[in-house]
């Protein structure tokens, strides 16, 4: 929990699906994919307010606690000690906010991950005379 930093804001103004990029997918009224793209869209941006959220507790709630305490980066403590001093409340809110972002971050990886292979083979039907690259989680 306590080894995930907290990051820089990110910012989902440049997140946006461009809706008339995917005209395309308007005229062939697929509204399944359509609409299926659009909430990959709302998950990806709703992870990156959920990392933002955690971030933000980190860095203005348990780094003070940490810096207070003596706790410096790159020094062995013992868990016990930082759970005691962060309090029970605080440890417990930071273990939880950690937990779910990576769950989050798991789903959201198959979920785009699930649509990209479906919007691939809807391009392959719809397209069958060119080839379309797909992309892959390492």
């Amino acid at each position: 929990m306590i080894g995930m930093r907290a990051v820089t804001e990110m910012t989902d103004e440049n997140l946006s699906i461009d809706i008339d990029a995917l005209q395309f997918v308007i005229d062939k009224k697929d509204t399944e994919l359509l609409m299926e793209i659009l909430v990959q869209e709302e998950r990806f941006k709703n992870l990156v307010r959920a990392i933002n959220y955690r971030s933000k507790y980190h860095a203005e709630v348990i780094q003070p606690l940490l810096e207070e305490g003596g706790f410096r980066e790159g020094e062995p403590f013992l868990i016990a000690d930082l759970e005691q001093h962060l309090g029970a409340r605080n440890t417990e809110t930071l273990r939880r906010l950690t937990d779910e972002i990576i769950e989050f971050t798991d789903e959201t990886i198959v979920s785009l991950q699930e649509t990209g292979e479906a919007f691939k083979a809807r391009l392959d039907e719809w397209f069958p005379k060119y080839s379309f690259f797909r992309f892959e989680a390492p």
